[in-house]
């Protein structure tokens, strides 16, 4: 596709799609990155939640190990085992009866056992075990043990504290308390806010290996969130939890393979791992519907933008069709079609513009009709009586007498002469307008070039004009063009001119110059100023025979790149056109009778 090719209407079109393309690019892109900011703001709430359930859980086990160590140290279990370890018969019931007076008000231990040296039950509240249900262990520093019952519900958690007999810290006998984690559970299963399901898991490692999920500790009743899942997924993020690995990803899997933030924080007492989590789609939501509603603003926009511009391009189309059918009409020859667009903006300027270059056109060609209808006239009637004369002499020569014959060839003479005259002027306007006019200017005597100028006219024009020269000028010149700018001047004031022509010379206004007058009514005043202009005529309808309209146009052309000028005005009863022309540079005069033309041509 070429742009260049492109019509106003296409490229409004497409610029209109590009621009919508460009805004769902950059909001595609912009929600992207608001939606990584919004899950890094979601990671940062869910570390400082797993920071502080950390600190809680971590505070809950320490106070229920302060606890149980005290009811060891201060209760009545402790003087029991004494008796016991001193061997007295039957203390084994003195033992049992000490624990459960302490199991009253412990509260939060569901069991308290004594054990002896190789861990011996010396005394529980516990329901009896099962057959081969073996007794809690634990590691030689480790006062937790394994997890024992339901993880998924309550879960029981076993404390050893040493009951000391002497002041050796490692005792052989042990007040064990299971823990109900459903303590800590109450303490931070908080109902879940705006909907959202964070889950919180706590797990430790197994002997075996295997990551060992304590409980939910936070949930929504609809999470299938209770079950205890293995641990040999080395991708699961408790896996590297329990392993000693802490910190806040996003974007991760979990065990149902859901990309998830989690946060991961170590309980340094028990080693267990405390995983606080929320699914990334879940988190990232506000952000995902606010795309949503950025995407639809962004094309419904669109839409009314095309909508408008269609609105609004729509009349501009109308009214650039219509110039597009002027311009056609007037191309096929249609010169009376105008376009008459009647807002006010650009386009209608660009209109009015279009329509005042037709009316110029128009103008033209009219003007140029008439033209080749007035040279056609113009040529006709010379070219009438000179055919008319010289086939009669041709044909019957012999029936005229000489007189006859001598009047037949001044006629001939005289068209000749009126048509060389206007084939010369449509010479020299076809040469000033393609540029091709060459003025050469040389030192003229202008009293002799006159003379000169008015015997080359016809006899009957050269009878009419008097020439009124009494000493010379010199003027800086081209002969041939002084000599048609005075055969024009004297031809005009014999044709529309009155009775009496005159010609001299003049001086004015540092120039020299040739003066041609006659005592008929001139031009009408309104008409004055364009008495000069190509094709203009004054006496169109007076009577007279039309001319071209170019001989004065002409004429003042030729003096003013002579470096002079041609001026109109009226003298009292007498119509005076004067030729300027710049003097030479050793023009020797004698001005005897020569006129003053300053105040003249100052109103010229």
């Amino acid at each position: 596709m070429n742009w260049r090719t492109l019509g106003l209407r296409h490229r409004v079109i497409l610029g209109v799609a590009l621009a919508g393309l460009t805004f769902l690019v950059m909001a595609g892109l912009g929600s992207r990155v608001a939606e990584q900011r919004f899950a890094e703001y979601v990671a940062n709430n869910i570390a400082t939640t797993a920071d502080l359930e950390a600190a809680r859980i971590d505070d809950a086990l320490e106070a229920a190990l302060l606890h149980l160590a005290a009811l060891a140290d201060r209760s009545q279990v402790k003087p029991a085992v004494r008796t016991y370890s001193l061997g007295s018969p039957g203390d084994l019931a003195l033992i049992q009866r000490a624990v459960s007076e302490v199991q009253t008000v412990a509260a939060e231990f569901a069991s308290l056992t004594v054990l002896g040296p190789d861990y011996q039950v010396l005394g529980t509240t516990s329901a009896p075990r099962e057959s081969g249900d073996p007794l809690p262990s634990f590691d030689e520093f480790d006062p937790f043990g394994a997890v024992r019952g339901d993880p998924g519900e309550t879960g029981l958690v076993p404390i050893r504290v040493p009951i000391r007999l002497s002041e050796d810290p490692d005792g052989d006998y042990w007040l064990v308390g299971e823990f109900s984690l459903k303590g800590i559970q109450d303490l931070i299963a908080t109902p879940a806010q705006g909907g959202r399901t964070v889950e919180a898991h706590m797990a430790r490692l197994r002997d075996d290996g295997d990551v060992e999920y304590i409980t939910p500790l936070r949930f929504e009743p609809e999470a299938a969130f209770s079950r205890v899942l293995p641990g040999d997924a080395s991708d699961l993020p408790m896996v590297g939890l329990v392993n000693g690995v802490e910190g806040t990803l996003i974007d991760v899997p979990d065990y149902r393979s859901e990309p998830s933030i989690v946060a991961l924080r170590l309980i340094d007492r028990t080693g267990w791992g405390l995983m606080v989590k929320i699914d990334l789609a879940e988190a990232t939501a506000p952000a995902r519907s606010l795309e949503t509603v950025l995407m639809a603003g962004i094309v419904l926009s669109g839409l009314v933008s095309i909508g408008v511009v269609g609105g609004l391009f729509r009349p501009v189309m109308r009214r650039i069709d219509r110039m597009t059918s002027v311009a056609k009409a007037v191309n096929d020859g249609d010169y009376e079609t105008r376009i008459n667009d009647e807002s006010d903006d650009e386009l209608s300027a660009v209109a009015d513009a279009f329509d005042l270059a037709v009316d110029g056109m128009q103008a033209s060609l009219d003007e140029k009709g008439r033209f080749v209808a007035a040279v056609s006239h113009e040529l006709r009637t010379p070219l009438t009586a000179v055919l008319g004369l010289s086939a009669a002499l041709a044909s019957q020569a012999d029936r005229f007498s000489t007189a006859e014959i001598e009047e037949f060839a001044g006629l001939i003479q005289s068209g000749a002469s009126e048509l060389t005259a206007l084939v010369e002027d449509l010479l020299t306007a076809a040469r000033m307008q393609a540029g091709s006019l060459v003025v050469e200017q040389v030192d003229l005597e202008l009293a002799s070039l006159v003379a000169a100028a008015i015997e080359d006219l016809p006899a009957e024009i050269g009878r009419k004009v008097a020439i009124d020269i009494i000493g010379d000028l010199c003027a800086a010149a081209d002969e041939m063009r002084v000599r048609q700018v005075v055969r024009n001047l004297v031809t005009n004031a014999y044709k529309y001119g009155g009775e009496s022509i005159k010609v001299e010379l003049i001086q004015a206004r540092g120039q020299v110059g040739v003066r041609v007058s006659d005592d008929g009514d001139g031009v009408p005043p309104d008409f004055a100023k364009r008495i000069f202009d190509p094709y203009e005529r004054a006496h169109r309808n007076v009577g007279t025979t039309d001319s071209v309209g170019l001989g004065l146009n002409i004429a003042r052309e030729l003096a003013q790149r002579m470096g002079g000028d041609l001026t109109y005005a009226r003298d009292g009863s007498w119509t005076v056109f004067d030729l300027l022309l710049p003097p030479a540079a050793d023009s020797s005069r004698s001005a005897e009778r020569l006129p003053n033309a300053e105040a003249l041509v100052s109103r010229a």
